[in-house]
C-alpha cells in the first residue's frame, strides 16, 4: 500500500518562508539592487502577471525582437535570475523551524466529507494479516509514504527526518481498522526533489515546446529551458522513477501547489492513474482570504466550489467522466496537512 504526497511551495510558505516569486520581486525592489536584464525588465512591467515566473518566461521568448537579444544572452539573463533567486531562498531558509508532521500522515483524510473518508479507509483496509509474537494481528503489507518534492529547499527533508514512524503506524491503525485490532506498520518510502535543489541545479523552465518560441533556440538550449528534458539530462531514470511512484500509489495527496501548466506532465500522469485505477486523489486548495469554503450545508455553493478545486487539476484533461471526477476530493485551508502537530 503506497501513499504519495506531491508537495509544493505552499509548504515553505506555511512555515514562514517568503519563497514565492512575487515575494522575491518585492525583496529585489525594496533592497534597491536595481537589477536589469531582459527578464527583470519584463517583470517590472507587470509583476502580478509574472507571479508564475516559469510560464511567463516561456511567453517572453515570443517577445524577443530579432537582433535585439541572442539565445545565449537570454540564457545568461535566466542564469542571473536563477542565481539571485537562489541567494534569496537561501536567506529565507534560515527562518525555518522543523515541524512535527506525524498527524499529516495519519489524519490526512479526516477533513474530507464523510463519503470520501470512507473511501479512503476502504482503500487502506489491510488485505490480510499475520499473528505477531505477542499474539496481536499485524497487517501483511505496510503503508509506504512517498514524497515528490517540487521545492528547491531542504525543509521537507528535515521534517521527514524527524518523523516518529511508530507513532504514525499506531495512529493510522486506529483510524483505519478501529476495533479490529490490526496493527499497520508505516514506513518511509522515497523522497525525490523533482526539480533538483538549491545546490543541485534548480530547474527553472516550462513543461514543453508549446510554452515557448522553440525557433529561437537550439536543442541543447531547449534541454535547459524545458524542465522534463532538464530532468532527463541530469538523471535519465528520474522521470521513469517518479512516474512509477505515481502509478503504484493507491492514494495521492497534492499540497501547496498551484496546478500550473509548467508542471502539466505530472498532472496528466495523476489524471491518467485515477482514470485507469481506483486510486483516490486529494487536492488541497489554499484561499488566502479565508472566504472560500466547502460547506455541505450550502448545497449550491458546495457543489460549485468543489468543482472549482477539481478543475484546478482537471483542466489539464479535455474530458473526464463523472465517475472519474469523483476520485478527486478537495480540502480547503487544511488545519492538519503539514501543520506542526506537537
Amino acid at each position: 500500500m503506497k501513499i504519495t504526497f506531491l508537495v509544493g511551495n505552499g509548504f515553505d510558505k506555511m512555515h514562514g518562508l517568503n519563497t514565492s516569486y512575487s515575494q522575491f520581486y518585492s525583496w529585489i525592489d525594496n533592497s534597491g539592487l536595481g537589477k536589469s536584464n531582459f527578464l527583470y525588465d519584463q517583470i517590472k512591467k507587470d509583476t502580478e502577471k509574472w507571479s508564475d515566473f516559469e510560464l511567463q518566461m516561456g511567453q517572453a521568448t515570443y517577445e524577443i525582437v530579432e537582433g535585439s537579444l541572442t539565445s545565449e544572452e537570454f540564457l545568461l539573463c535566466l542564469e542571473e535570475f536563477s542565481g539571485d533567486f537562489k541567494g534569496y531562498i537561501e536567506k529565507e531558509i534560515g527562518k525555518f523551524e522543523i515541524p512535527s508532521i506525524e498527524r499529516t500522515l495519519s489524519d490526512f483524510h479526516s477533513e474530507l466529507d464523510e463519503k470520501a473518508q470512507n473511501k479512503i479507509k476502504q482503500i487502506l483496509q489491510p488485505k490480510g494479516y499475520s499473528m505477531g509474537q505477542g499474539g496481536g494481528k499485524i497487517a501483511t503489507t505496510p503503508i509506504t509514504y512517498n514524497f515528490i518534492n517540487f521545492n528547491y529547499t531542504d525543509t521537507l527533508a528535515k521534517s521527514l527526518e524527524k518523523i516518529d514512524w511508530g507513532c504514525v503506524g499506531k495512529d493510522i491503525s486506529n483510524a483505519v481498522t478501529g476495533n479490529q485490532g490490526i496493527k499497520i506498520n508505516a514506513e518511509m518510502g522515497k523522497h525525490i526533489h523533482i526539480h533538483e535543489t538549491l545546490a543541485g541545479g534548480m530547474f527553472l523552465g516550462v513543461n514543453d515546446v508549446s510554452q515557448l518560441d522553440e525557433t529561437k533556440f537550439n536543442e541543447v538550449q531547449l534541454d535547459i529551458l524545458i524542465k522534463p528534458r532538464s530532468i532527463e539530462e541530469y538523471d535519465d531514470e528520474r522521470i521513469a522513477e517518479i512516474e512509477k511512484i505515481i502509478m503504484d500509489s493507491s492514494i495521492i495527496i497534492v499540497f501547496g501547489m498551484s496546478f500550473g501548466a509548467t508542471d502539466k506532465k505530472w498532472w496528466e500522469s495523476i489524471i491518467r492513474k485515477a482514470e485507469e485505477t481506483t486510486t483516490h486523489v486529494i487536492l488541497h486548495y489554499y484561499d488566502a482570504e479565508g472566504k472560500f469554503e466547502l460547506n455541505r450545508g450550502n448545497h449550491n455553493r458546495y457543489l460549485q466550489n468543489k468543482r472549482v478545486v477539481q478543475d484546478e487539476l482537471l483542466c489539464h484533461k479535455s474530458d473526464i467522466s463523472k465517475e472519474n471526477r469523483r476520485k478527486f476530493s478537495p480540502i480547503v485551508n487544511s488545519k492538519i496537512l503539514f501543520t506542526n502537530s506537537k
